[in-house]
């Protein structure tokens, strides 16, 4: 099962944190996809990027959110799967 994308990002004005941070999320996103995920667990991170693509909020409160959807990804994926190691390194190191 296939993550979703991140859709909804914010009009209001970029800047390049806004942007790294929105490029991160995409990035892990991508590298969920590319692994095999449980659907139980697919779910989950799927309705984690459906709560961000549904957001209706000020940019600071939609980039906190991010990040706390973001955490909240990376904890149930290290959790179940064991694989969050390998993502993170894919990302930043």
């Amino acid at each position: 099962m296939l993550i979703n994308p991140l859709t909804n990002k914010p009009a209001i004005q970029t800047n390049a944190r806004l942007d790294k941070k929105i490029a991160r999320m995409e990035r892990i996103i991508d590298a969920l996809n590319q692994k095999p995920i449980p659907e139980a667990t697919a779910e989950f991170l799927n309705a984690e990027i459906e709560a961000l693509n549904a957001f209706k909020g000020s940019e600071k409160a939609w980039v906190a959110l991010l990040l706390q959807k973001q955490t909240r990804m990376l904890n149930r994926v290290n959790k179940e799967l064991s694989t969050c190691p390998g993502i993170i390194t894919a990302l930043f190191g």
